[in-house]
């Protein structure tokens, strides 16, 4: 590896180490376990949040319950002290919630402990009393006797609210209509055992969310790498590509789909991106060995010229053999030069209507004086057959196909061209046939390959670009390309194009 390579590879670790989040196995081990910390979290709330709403509700029935049994039984007996064995069980569940009845007068002034508590609770002000009045007899509410006052009902949402020298109350209250006058009876629950359940949970749970924050963390780590391995394994395969070597060597039967079809992918265009170097290598080789061919005789020509003085006229012969071997030479670079630039293209971005008949009658017209010159006819059956592209190479196009005509057909034979609509195929044609001696089915196997020429045709001249051009005119043009040939039948070309079926007109065959 050169030095610039190796400082390049330095500089891309340095910028991995210092930003994690350009690490695709940070980011799947970040996200893996955020995620599972997160419905952890969330599922250890709901858990916290259900605890305290349940007992909260409990509570709240249990208070309904013993204040609805007191009334009743105060309104029957008319006296505040109760006896019998259901008082006797309400007792036992207010011993167990430590719980206080307290009867205040319809001032609010302090008249009674009715639940005979160990531990009951002073009196309540009566600013606090009427504070809790004022909110209802259906609902129950949470004071504060340190700061003497109602505690939010979003007190509730905060596990970490509450302080040590706080002392909480659940206070629900019913009012008496006594021959006496009215009371209102209190019902006092002091929350300690709820507050203590909370803080028991609340411990549990922060436990559990760092046992689970280990646990996503491993199994972000194990999922990462899982997921990560077959990148590694195509990142190994890829740095052993070379041009001798151009395809990936790895097992893909058991990895996932998006993995299976991008190592796919990777080779298929690896694959393409083999046959065009090995195309290029052999278009390299053929156009060196076509080059050095008059190359030769030219240097042969200038080599045997200067060996000693001659006449004019021998050197004016030499120089037109000279310029004979630069037009070829020219007429072969610029078949490069525009096979070349037509391969650059992968499609035509803009296509104008043509008239393949106006087209090939072109084409005609300018290889008349050849065809003329070879002692052979010229035959023109032309009918409309609209479609759409470049007008300068479909000329291109069909004078290539002349000139093979002409190249392979004797002295006397007829050249045919004809153009028409395909109306069943919605297609516009066009047919160059000769009356030449016609090709082999392997001729018509390779006639399109660039420097490809028939052994029989080896003598004659030319490279073997025209109907490399040809064909490639074609797929621009998203035509199809047909042969019909066989020895002494001569030879059709057919290239069907597609209609352009917006030129107004019917056509039909001819």
């Amino acid at each position: 590896m050169s030095k610039n390579g190796r400082k390049g590879t330095s500089a891309f670790r340095k910028e991995r180490r210092w930003s994690p989040l350009r690490s695709f196995r940070f980011r799947i081990l970040f996200f893996t376990s955020m995620s599972v910390f997160a419905v952890v979290f969330i599922f250890s709330i709901a858990i916290f949040f259900f605890f305290t709403w349940t007992e909260l509700e409990q509570l709240d029935k249990e208070q309904d319950r013993t204040l609805g049994f007191f009334a009743e039984q105060i309104a029957k007996s008319g006296q505040f002290y109760l006896d019998g064995p259901e008082y006797e069980k309400l007792q036992r569940t207010i011993k167990r919630r430590n719980a206080d009845l307290q009867v205040y007068r319809s001032d609010l002034r302090f008249f009674d402990d009715v639940s005979w508590a160990v531990n009951g609770f002073a009196p309540l002000p009566q600013t606090l009393l009427r504070s809790i009045i004022e909110k209802g007899p259906a609902k129950q509410c949470t004071i504060d006797l340190s700061g003497m006052g109602i505690l939010p009902e979003t007190f509730w949402l905060s596990p970490f609210s509450l302080k040590a020298d706080r002392v909480t109350l659940r206070v629900a209250w019913k009012l008496l209509n006594l021959e006496a006058g009215e009371y209102y009876l209190f019902s006092l629950v002091p929350l300690d055992a709820l507050l203590a359940s909370r803080s028991s949970l609340l411990k549990t749970i922060l436990m559990m969310m760092g046992v689970a924050a280990l646990l996503s963390a491993g199994a972000g780590y194990l999922t990462a790498k899982r997921s990560t391995r077959p990148l590694e394994l195509i990142n190994k395969a890829i740095s052993k590509i070379s041009i001798d070597n151009m395809k990936l060597d790895i097992s893909i039967h058991d990895s996932d789909g998006e993995i299976r079809e991008t190592v796919l992918l990777i080779d298929r265009m690896l694959e393409d991106l083999s046959k065009s170097i090995r195309r290029l290598q052999q278009f390299t080789a053929d156009a060196s060995h076509e080059l050095r061919t008059p190359l030769a005789v030219m240097k042969g020509i200038v080599e045997v010229a200067l060996l000693k003085d001659r006449g004019k006229e021998y050197y004016v012969g030499k120089l037109q053999e000279l310029a004979f071997q630069i037009e070829a030479m020219q007429a072969l670079v610029g078949a490069l030069l525009e096979l070349a630039r037509l391969d650059a293209f992968e499609r035509l971005e803009h296509k104008d209507s043509v008239e393949l008949l106006i087209v090939a009658d072109e084409a005609a017209t300018i290889a008349e004086p050849l065809i003329r010159q070879k002692g052979q006819h010229l035959e023109k059956e032309l009918s409309p057959a609209p479609t759409r592209g470049w007008e300068a190479l479909l000329i291109r196009l069909v004078s290539n196909l002349i000139d093979n005509a002409v190249k392979y057909t004797p002295e006397g034979g007829k050249i045919t061209i004809r153009t028409y609509t395909d109306e069943i195929h919605k297609e516009a044609v066009l047919e160059v046939s000769d009356t030449g001696k016609g090709m082999s089915e392997d001729e018509i196997t390779h006639c399109f390959e660039r420097f490809w020429r028939a052994e029989s045709s080896r003598t004659s001249v030319g490279y073997g670009l025209g109907l490399s051009l040809v064909l490639r005119i074609a797929e621009l043009h998203e035509g199809r390309l047909e042969i019909k040939s066989g020895p002494v039948r001569g030879t059709l070309f057919c290239v069907r194009f597609r209609l352009d079926e917006q030129i107004p007109g019917t056509y039909g065959e001819p």
